[in-house]
């Protein structure tokens, strides 16, 4: 089970290839597993291996784990936590179900088994509903109660990318491995519009702005701003690798990371390069902003970066150089960092520690060790 869970990234990109080239036999191909983190106001989300937790944010100390018990060889967790308007947790597994877990105790309100094939992105949820992609290509629109709210829409290629909502238009963008994004209306599932080939698949969460344009990279080497009202490609800006990071958009900037290691600052209207930086390893989750004036983001080398938002590095701290208890913390970072304020949480694979908390002069604040 452990040799299935930790997959290195050069086979995630080599099943991403496979999948973009010949997608056929829903299930056959797995994205590998690393954290997938959320936080509220007191409490840090994990979904990793076997295995759901839910950490006090003060001071690293378990609250719950899902399940409780050892579990079937058949259940893992890749898909990041999601938090519904009561707090309750919703979370999808390699076991093809969607579970809605009690915030307080980790015990099952319900799980959903419609859908065909394991679940690698999160979920959204908003006032309208529970909107959950799958690898069978597939989003499953569910109620707080999980009826169906439509028919699953189906796209032509796996899904492994975790939808947006724009208020704006009570609409949901859904990026597909299928090189295309859609746009949904929320309350019917009704195709408002669907992009042209964006030239590469699509595994990240879109972002968009104020003035009505989206923002995502594929993995044809691309950053792209589109159109929010029709899907119109406003410019294309080319990378040196692929694009699994999301982008962090900050007083009219993108910040995100290819598959190559490079960092890039991106102009949002024009998509003119203000920062290009070669760092020492993949990027592959989305930059955090911690609201005042400060960008972080992890690499494959197990390093964690700090920018000033002018693009001027303020620090960089290998984690490996982590110690607590004569232990090495060591490991990789795949999985998105979060910052808020003098806080960033880190969640490292083939690593002694399952999360890291830091201040924002990079510091250790608390270490949580998964339990036996």
């Amino acid at each position: 089970m452990k040799v299935f869970l930790k997959y290195r990234l050069f086979g995630v990109i080599l099943l991403a290839t496979l999948l973009t080239s010949a997608c056929s036999g829903n299930g056959a191909l797995v994205a590998s597993s690393w954290p997938g983190m959320t936080k509220n106001l007191d409490t840090v989300y994990l979904s990793y291996g076997q295995y759901v937790y839910a950490i006090n944010l003060e001071n690293g100390s378990l609250k719950w784990r899902f399940p409780g018990e050892k579990p079937d060889r058949a259940l893992s967790f890749y898909a990041p936590p999601a938090l519904t308007a009561d707090g309750d947790v919703i979370v999808g597994g390699y076991d093809h179900k969607l579970y809605k877990l009690n915030a307080a105790s980790g015990e099952i309100i319900w799980d959903f088994e419609g859908a065909g094939d394991r679940y690698v992105a999160g979920a959204l949820v908003t006032q309208v509903g529970i909107f959950a992609p799958n690898s069978d290509g597939k989003l499953y629109a569910l109620d707080q109660n999980k009826a169906q709210l439509w028919q699953p829409f189906g796209t032509n290629s796996h899904l492994w990318a975790t939808p947006t909502t724009d208020e704006r238009c009570e609409c949901i963008y859904l990026p597909s491995m299928d090189r295309h994004l859609y746009v949904l209306e929320a309350a019917t599932g009704t195709l408002l519009w669907k992009s042209p080939d964006l030239g590469g698949a699509l595994v990240a969460e879109p972002t968009y702005d104020e003035d009505g344009s989206i923002y995502l990279g594929t993995f044809g080497s691309e950053m792209l701003a589109i159109k929010a009202e029709n899907g119109n490609i406003i410019w294309r800006k080319a990378t040196n690798g692929w694009v699994w990071s999301g982008v962090r958009i900050v007083d009219g900037k993108l910040y995100f990371g290819d598959l190559k290691g490079t960092f890039y600052i991106l102009d949002a209207a024009t998509g003119e390069m203000i920062k290009q930086e070669q760092l020492d390893g993949a990027i592959v989750g989305t930059p955090a902003y911690d609201g005042k004036a400060t960008v972080y983001l992890g690499t494959e080398a197990g390093t964690l970066y700090a920018y000033r938002l002018d693009g001027s590095r303020v620090w960089m701290k290998s984690i490996s150089a982590i110690q607590k208890d004569n232990k090495e913390i060591g490991g990789k970072l795949y999985a998105p960092v979060i910052a808020e304020e003098d806080l960033i949480l880190v969640a490292p694979v083939e690593s002694a520690a399952l999360v890291l908390a830091l201040n924002g002069n990079g510091e250790t604040k608390w270490i949580y060790y998964p339990e036996n």
